[in-house]
C-alpha cells in the first residue's frame, strides 16, 4: 500500500532589530570658525543649499567701529575635502551682495551699537538671508531709547529693511482700565516702546514670523509679514496688523508672549496657523497659544487652542516645534521646558525636557493629546530643550524626526540629541547622542535640516556661540534590509523526497531615494548565518552555513542551497530552517564621510525561520485545506476606569476543515498589551500570535489579552482593535471572514459633591472704628470638590461667580479670571476631595456707601460644575453688618440738664447778690476818700479804721458793708461840693 505524503509550509518571521550605525556621521564633521575673533559667533544658525549663516549677535563690525553684531557667511559647497573652514562676514568681500550690505551698514540710522545683529537668522524660499537685531532702538525725546527691533532681509541684488515697531502713534496707549493687572503701570502702557521684535523668527512658505516679547508692558505678542509675490520671489514684505495683546484676556504683562514662535497647518482646512510661547505665562507655568491672525488691531487673538505647562519655573515654551511626527498629514507640536527638573526624590536643577503634542483633527476643529515628554540624558543643569529642531524625515521611514539641544549638558560642554518619530509620537529613547570634544554650549542653536549633497537625508547644523564654532554633520542614507526563506514547490515535493532546495535570500530596499542616482555604488556587508533543526538533527545542508555576503542598495541576492534529510528522520514535527544576517563593522571608523555606504534602519527584518511540516492526514490532493473562523469581542463592553472592570478583548479561532498550518493572526492595538501569551510577540503595538501547528479538525485557540491604557481624559472614547487572520493554505476568496475589529469603550465616570463655608463665620459684624478707618475688609470662602469615584476626573470644568464689588486678595492656581467669573480646570482623582480657598477682599473705602446705606452687605460666591447628567452648583453668603450708630438723645436731654442746671444756678447767684458785688477798683477809691477825710478831721488812718472798728464791735454787726458804684459816685459828688 502506498504512502500519501503531504508536505505543508510553516512560514514564521521573527524580527530582529538591527543595530544599527548612527545617523550622522560624527568623525567627518566640518568645523566653521570666523576669521576673526567675533563674540558670539554660533548664537544661531541657518542652512540652505548654497551657504551656511552663523550669526555673531556681541561682535564687533569691521565696517564701522560699533559692536552692532555681524553676520558671517560660510561656503558649504565642498563637504568631502574641506573640515576646517573660516567664515568671513557679510560685507568685507567684492561680491555684489556684500558690496550692498556694506551701503545699508553705512546708514548710522539703521546700524547702531549693541543692537544685537544676528541674534536670530533664517532663510527665505528664494534663498534671502533674514538677519533680526531684537534691541535696535531709536531715541525719544533725548530721554529714552525704544528698543523696538529691527529685521534685514539680504538677497543676491537687493536688500530691504523691516521695522514694524517703529510708528510713533503707537510707542504707548490709553489703556481702558478694564484689566487689573496692568494697574500698577498706570493707565498710560508702553505698547511698542521696548517690543524687541525679531527675538525670534519663523520663516514660512507663506509668512514670516517675528516674535516680540516686550510688546504692551512685556505682555508680548508677534508680528506677521506675508510675501507680496508668492513664494518670496522677491524680497518685498508687506506688514499685516499687529494685534494689540492688551486685549486678550489670556495673557498678561511679563509674560512675554513671543519669546518663541512657529506656524503650521493644525486642521483639515489648510489655514496656517500661528504658535507663539509665553514661557512666564500663567503665573510662572508657561503656555503656548495657536491662533489665526486677526485683522483688527484691538480685538483679541484668535486662539484656536493651548497648552499650559505642568512645572512651575520651567520656562515651558521657551522653544517651539512643528512638524509632522506621526505621518497623519497634519503637524504635531513640540515644546521646549529647558528648566524643567524630574522630582524623583532627588535634588535636581535645570535638567529640561520636551513635551510632545500629537493634533487631533476633526470636521470643524483640533486638539492636542499630550504624549508625554522626552528629556535626553537627565543630566542636571543640562537645559535640555533650549533648541528643538525639525529634521524631515531622516531615516525614510514615514514619520518627521527631530533634533534637541542641551547646551550645558556634560559640565557645559553640550550634546545634541536625535528623535524619531513614530505613529504614537516621538520614542523615548534617542537614536544618537552628538557631542564635540573641546566644545562649550555644543547645542545652543541648530538649524532646521537640509540635504546639502542630495541623499535625501537632512543634514544637521549646530552652533556653539562659547567657543566661537559651528558644525555640519552630514546624513548617512539609510536602507532597509529584509531576510527571507523560500522552498520552491514545497506542496508538490514527491513521496518520500530527501531532499530539497531552499533560497536564502537578502532584499535591499533605500529608505532615502539617492537623487544622484547612486544607489548601486552602496554596498552592505553582513555575515550571513543558517541553521536547520538544531534540536534533533534531522536534517543537513550541503554547503557553507556560514558565508559573507554583500549587496547593494535596491537588489536583492539568493544563495541557493540543498537540504539532505535523514531517511529514517522522525516526521511528525516541523523541520525548522533560520537565517540571520549579522552587519560587518560600524561606519563611525572612518573618518571620512562614506560615500558609498548606507546604514540599516532599525526595523530590518535581519533574521527569519521557515518550517516544513510532512503530514498524512491533508486529504487525497496532499493538500491542506482548512477553514478557519475567527471571532472577537471585548472582555466587558464598556470599561469604567477605577472598576473593576477588565480593558480588554478576547479572540478565537475554530478549524472546521482539515488541519492547518502556519496561520497567524495579526491584532493592532491601541495601547500596549499588559502581558501577552507565549504565542504572540509585540512588534510596535501589533501583536502577532502563531496557531499551534497543527491545528486539526474541530480545534480551537482562544487568548485573552489585556492592555494598559492611561487615560489622561474624562471625555468618553473608544479603542479600536483589529484582528487580521493569515492563513497561508487558505485559497478562498471570502475577504471578510479574515477580518474582525471591534471598539471598546472607554467611559470614565465620577460622583462629585461641592461644599462650602464661610470663614470666620457666615456674619461678620463690622465697628464704626473699622469703617471710619475706609481700609478692607478680609474674608474667606472655603469650598471643597469631593470626587467619589469610581474615576480619576481630568480637566474638571469648574466656574466661580465671584461677587460685585469684592476682589480676590491672591490668585487661584489653575483659574482664569474671565470677568466676574473664574474658569478653572482641575485633575481630580478618585476618593479625593479637594478644596478651594477664595480669599476676598471688600474695599470700604471704594464701596463703603454701600453698606452705610443698608447697613449691611450681602458678599456671595457660586461654584458650579458643568457636567453631562450632572450639573453641582454650591453657594456662600458672608453677610457684612455695619455696628449701629450710637442714639443722641442722651446728649440731647443732658444738654437740655446742663442748660437748666447753669440757669437755676444763675438765679441763686443773683437772689444773693453775687452779681451786685464791688470789684477791687471800688475798693482802691474807698481807701483814698477815707484818706482825705482823715486829713482833714486830723485824724489818722489807723484811727478812723480803729473808730469803725470799735463801732462795729458795739453794733455788733456780722456782716461787712461793701460800696456799691453809686455810693462810690455819691463820694466823689461830695467830695467835689
Amino acid at each position: 500500500m502506498s504512502m500519501r505524503v503531504e508536505f505543508s509550509v510553516l512560514l514564521i518571521i521573527n524580527v530582529l532589530f538591527c543595530e544599527c550605525s548612527n545617523v550622522y556621521h560624527e568623525s567627518s564633521k566640518i568645523v566653521y570658525r570666523p576669521d576673526d575673533a567675533s563674540e558670539y559667533f554660533g548664537y544661531s544658525v541657518s542652512l540652505s543649499k548654497q551657504r551656511l549663516i552663523v550669526g555673531a549677535p556681541k561682535a564687533r563690525s569691521r565696517l564701522r567701529r560699533i559692536s552692532s553684531g555681524q553676520v558671517f557667511r560660510c561656503p558649504a559647497h565642498d563637504l568631502d575635502t574641506n573640515h576646517n573652514v573660516t567664515c568671513l562676514p557679510i560685507g568685507v568681500s567684492e561680491e555684489i551682495e556684500d558690496r550692498i550690505f556694506a551701503r545699508s551698514f553705512a546708514r548710522e540710522d539703521l546700524f547702531k551699537d549693541g543692537m544685537w545683529f544676528g541674534a536670530a537668522v533664517s532663510a527665505t524660499p528664494n534663498g534671502a538671508a533674514f538677519i533680526c537685531a531684537p534691541r535696535w532702538t531709536t531715541p525719544y525725546k533725548d530721554t529714552h531709547l525704544l528698543q523696538n527691533g529691527m529685521c534685514f532681509m539680504l538677497a543676491s541684488r537687493m536688500a530691504k529693511e523691516y521695522l514694524p515697531l517703529v510708528d510713533r502713534s503707537r510707542q504707548a496707549f490709553l489703556s481702558d482700565e478694564q484689566r487689573s493687572e496692568y494697574g500698577e503701570f498706570g493707565t498710560h502702557l508702553n505698547y511698542y516702546a521696548y517690543g524687541q521684535a525679531g527675538f525670534s523668527v519663523k520663516v514660512s512658505e507663506s509668512s514670516v514670523i517675528l516674535g516680540a516679547p516686550g510688546l504692551v508692558q512685556w505682555t508680548g505678542g508677534v508680528v506677521e509679514y506675508r510675501p507680496i509675490d508668492k513664494n518670496f520671489k522677491n524680497s518685498y514684505l508687506s506688514k499685516q496688523t499687529t494685534i494689540n495683546s492688551y486685549y486678550t484676556k489670556e495673557v498678561g504683562p511679563d509674560e512675554y508672549l513671543g519669546y518663541s514662535v512657529e506656524s503650521g497647518v493644525f486642521d483639515k482646512n489648510g489655514t496656517n496657523l500661528i504658535v507663539a510661547g509665553a514661557p512666564r505665562s500663567h503665573f510662572g507655568y508657561g503656555q503656548v497659544l495657536i491662533f489665526e491672525p486677526s485683522i483688527r488691531e484691538n480685538s483679541p487673538l484668535n486662539i484656536k487652542y493651548k497648552v499650559v505647562g505642568d512645572q512651575l519655573g520651567a520656562y515651558f515654551g521657551a522653544t517651539l516645534c512643528c512638524t509632522d511626527i506621526n505621518g497623519d498629514g497634519v503637524v504635531d507640536l513640540m515644546v521646549g521646558a529647558p528648566n524643567y527638573v524630574r522630582k524623583d526624590g532627588v535634588l535636581h536643577y535645570d535638567q529640561g525636557a520636551v513635551y510632545v503634542y500629537l493634533t487631533n483633527t476633526q470636521e470643524t476643529h483640533f486638539s492636542l493629546e499630550a504624549r508625554g515628554y522626552i528629556s535626553g540624558s537627565e543630566v542636571s543643569g543640562a537645559r535640555f530643550g533650549s533648541s528643538i529642531a525639525d529634521l524631515g524625515d531622516i531615516d525614510g521611514d514615514g514619520f518627521n524626526d527631530i533634533a534637541v539641544g542641551a547646551p550645558w549638558d556634560d559640565d557645559g560642554k553640550g550634546a545634541v540629541y536625535i528623535y524619531r518619530g513614530g505613529r504614537n509620537g516621538l520614542n523615548k529613547q534617542y537614536v544618537q547622542r552628538i557631542a564635540v570634544e573641546d566644545s562649550r554650549t555644543f547645542g545652543y542653536s541648530i538649524s532646521k535640516g537640509v540635504d546639502m549633497d542630495e541623499n535625501n537625508c537632512s543634514d544637521l547644523a549646530v552652533g556653539a556661540y562659547n567657543v566661537s564654532e559651528a558644525y555640519i554633520f552630514r546624513c548617512i542614507p539609510t536602507v532597509f534590509v529584509s531576510v527571507s526563506i523560500i522552498v520552491p514547490d514545497a506542496v508538490n515535493l514527491p513521496v518520500n523526497a530527501t531532499n530539497f532546495t531552499a533560497l536564502f535570500c537578502v532584499n535591499s530596499t533605500p529608505r532615502t531615494t539617492i537623487k544622484n542616482k547612486a544607489e548601486w555604488l552602496m554596498q552592505l556587508g553582513f555575515t550571513a548565518r543558517i541553521t536547520i533543526d538544531t534540536k534533533e538533527n534531522r536534517a543537513s545542508f550541503n554547503g557553507d552555513t556560514e558565508y559573507d555576503l554583500y549587496i547593494a542598495a535596491g537588489n536583492e541576492n539568493c544563495d541557493e542551497k540543498i537540504v539532505m534529510v535523514k531517511p529514517t528522520a522522525d516526521l511528525s514535527r516541523p523541520i525548522s530552517i533560520k537565517f540571520y544576517l549579522e552587519d560587518n563593522g560600524s561606519l563611525e571608523d572612518s573618518q571620512k564621510f562614506p560615500q558609498n555606504a548606507a546604514r540599516l534602519s532599525a526595523d530590518s527584518v535581519l533574521q527569519t525561520s521557515f518550517d516544513i511540516q510532512l503530514r498524512r492526514d491533508c486529504g487525497e490532493d496532499l493538500i491542506c485545506k482548512p477553514l478557519l473562523h475567527m471571532s472577537l469581542e471585548p472582555l466587558s463592553s464598556t470599561y469604567v476606569p477605577g472598576t473593576n472592570d477588565t480593558l480588554g478583548f478576547r479572540v478565537s479561532i475554530l478549524n472546521s476543515e482539515e488541519p492547518s498550518y502556519g496561520a497567524k493572526v495579526h491584532l493592532t492595538l491601541p495601547s500596549p498589551p499588559k502581558r501577552l501569551p507565549s504565542e504572540c510577540s509585540l512588534d510596535d503595538l501589533v501583536v502577532t500570535c502563531h496557531l499551534p501547528a497543527p491545528l486539526s479538525r474541530s480545534e480551537s485557540v482562544e487568548w485573552e489579552i489585556e492592555l494598559e491604557y492611561t487615560y489622561r481624559d474624562s471625555v468618553a472614547k473608544e479603542l479600536k482593535v483589529v484582528a487580521n487572520l493569515e492563513d497561508p493554505l487558505y485559497d478562498g476568496t471570502d475577504i471578510e471572514r479574515k477580518r474582525r475589529d471591534i471598539a471598546i469603550l472607554i467611559k470614565p465616570e465620577a460622583k462629585l459633591a461641592v461644599t462650602g463655608k464661610a470663614l470666620p463665620n457666615a456674619t461678620v459684624a463690622v465697628t464704626r472704628d473699622k469703617f471710619s478707618e475706609r481700609g478692607n475688609m478680609t474674608l474667606v470662602h472655603y469650598f471643597e470638590v469631593t470626587n467619589f469615584g469610581p474615576s480619576d476626573w481630568f480637566r474638571l470644568p469648574v466656574q466661580i461667580l465671584l461677587p460685585e464689588k469684592t476682589n480676590l486678595s491672591s490668585q487661584i492656581k489653575g483659574c482664569q479670571e474671565l470677568g466676574p467669573s473664574l474658569e478653572c480646570t482641575w485633575d481630580l482623582p478618585a476618593l479625593v476631595s479637594m478644596p478651594i480657598v477664595l480669599p476676598l477682599r471688600f474695599d470700604m473705602g471704594l464701596y463703603g456707601k454701600l453698606l452705610q446705606d443698608n447697613s449691611q452687605f450681602n458678599i456671595t460666591t457660586k461654584v458650579v460644575i458643568n457636567l453631562e447628567a450632572q450639573n453641582k452648583t454650591e453657594h456662600i453668603t458672608t453677610t457684612l453688618v455695619l455696628e449701629p450708630a450710637p442714639p443722641i438723645w442722651p446728649y440731647v436731654v443732658g444738654g437740655i440738664a446742663g442748660i437748666i442746671l447753669l440757669a437755676v444756678m444763675i438765679l441763686v447767684f443773683h437772689k444773693y447778690g453775687f452779681f451786685s458785688r464791688n470789684r477791687p477798683g471800688n475798693f482802691n477809691r474807698l481807701k483814698d476818700q477815707e484818706t482825705d477825710e482823715a486829713s482833714s478831721s486830723g485824724t489818722t488812718l489807723e484811727e478812723t479804721r480803729s473808730t469803725d472798728t470799735a463801732e462795729e464791735s458795739v453794733s455788733g454787726a456780722d456782716e461787712p458793708t461793701f460800696l456799691t458804684e453809686t455810693s462810690s459816685r455819691g463820694l466823689l459828688a461830695d467830695n467835689a461840693t
